[in-house]
């Protein structure tokens, strides 16, 4: 057993010298690795941090138009609510135009009407008659006037319906 003491000594040495560069290599290698994943981990988390503050660029961008859109559209309903105000105050005075022209109108038919109802020898054309019917076509024609006048203003507040249904609609969608 003595002869076989020296030697174990001398094989711990070698072998401990051997594991400790074996360990030194090893410890070099997990350092290396230490590096490259914490470049990995340095990479990805500022791509994560770049795809972060673009996404919020994004949206903050898209609210911004948004708020704007919204915005406008809100305008744009303001305005057509005012012309339909003032378009329904014009079908209103239109109407009340009419109104006040259908007495004149009746009042120039009936003069024509008992003028003709007359006996045969009291009938004559006169500067009269040519007055009444010239006052006649004169109502008729403004009458008509009026008429197609009114059904434009109503066709025209029938469009700015639609467009304020469309509007309220987007606004309470986009809201």
């Amino acid at each position: 057993p003595s002869a076989k003491s020296p030697k174990l000594p001398k094989v711990w040495q070698m072998s401990t010298g051997q594991l400790l560069t074996e360990s030194q290599v090893l410890e070099s290698q997990a350092l290396k690795l230490r590096t490259v994943i914490t470049k990995a981990v340095v990479g990805f988390q500022e791509s994560v941090d770049n795809s972060m503050a673009a996404l919020q660029n994004a949206l903050r961008t898209k609210l911004q138009q948004s708020t704007t859109l919204y915005s406008e559209l809100n305008k744009k309903l303001e305005s057509v609510l005012q012309e339909l105000d003032f378009l329904e105050k014009e079908r209103q005075q239109l109407a009340d135009n009419i109104q006040a022209k259908s007495a004149p109108l009746r009042v120039a038919r009936e003069r024509i009407a008992y003028r003709k109802l007359r006996p045969e020898r009291e009938t004559a054309r006169d500067a009269v008659e040519d007055a009444l019917e010239e006052e006649l076509a004169t109502i008729n024609g403004h009458m008509g006037e009026l008429q197609s006048k009114l059904q434009h203003v109503d066709q025209e507040i029938q469009k700015l319906s639609f467009v304020k249904y469309e509007l309220e609609t987007d606004l309470t969608a986009k809201g």
